[in-house]
């Protein structure tokens, strides 16, 4: 017997129509504003809002809220940790390539090591 569809899509929903209707202007700042948002949201004396609630109204996901609530950094952050290089270091060898390039001498892995 083949399935039925739903009778709403996740924005026709009566119930969650109002939810959406709060976070359209949210939505639009990037996600990392939004969470910074809503982790002040948390953490304001007058918040009487579950974790959940909050993470609906600023449209982020409340397991990544909740970790950073804990002090997880962000992945753009933990990367920055486990590179090699400097920003400054890895653009002078940027540079250095080009240049190389430029001149129309080939760089060798031996080079680079």
């Amino acid at each position: 017997m083949p399935r039925k569809p739903p009778l709403y899509t996740q924005h026709q929903h009566p119930r969650r129509n109002s939810l959406r209707d709060e976070a359209d202007s949210e939505e639009e700042l990037p996600k990392e504003h939004r969470l910074k948002l809503a982790q002040a949201h948390y953490r304001s004396a007058t918040n009487n809002d579950s974790l959940r609630k909050i993470a609906r109204q600023y449209c982020v996901p409340s397991s990544t809220l909740n970790d950073r609530i804990n002090g997880k950094l962000p992945h753009t952050e933990t990367g920055k940790i486990r590179q090699r290089l400097t920003e400054g270091e890895e653009k002078a060898l940027c540079d250095y390539i080009e240049r190389l390039e430029a001149w129309g001498w080939p760089i060798t892995i031996g080079q680079l090591l």
